[in-house]
């Protein structure tokens, strides 16, 4: 009797450690494809962290480019109505001499 109670105490110990050993190969082939899957996923965000970048740096391009159009649409619209009001004003003085010209010879006569 107890012979077959410890052959049943052995066999099911052997059965314990098969099952721990099943299960540890199981852990291990899970554990690979984690670390798998995490390099996957590290090497995904990177590519996306770069593409993002690159979005960032256009979208700040385009804005300099618009900024850029913009001081330069001013400084045309500045510059062509300094242009304008200095010609206005040789015209007048042009104006005021022509009349001055004529007083005076109006006078002489």
């Amino acid at each position: 009797m107890q012979v077959d109670a410890v052959k049943g105490q052995m066999s099911e110990n052997i059965n314990k450690a098969t099952n721990r050993g099943n299960n540890l190969d199981e852990l291990n082939s899970r554990a690979d494809a984690l670390a798998i899957s995490s390099d996957t996923f590290a090497k995904k965000a990177n590519k996306v962290k770069k593409k993002m970048w690159w979005e960032h740096k256009k979208s700040q391009l385009i804005i300099g480019v618009v900024l850029l159009v913009i001081l330069i649409i001013i400084i045309i619209i500045i510059a062509t109505s300094a242009q304008k009001g200095t010609e206005k004003i040789a015209t007048e003085k042009l104006t005021e001499e022509v009349r001055v010209k004529e007083v005076k010879n109006a006078e002489k006569n």
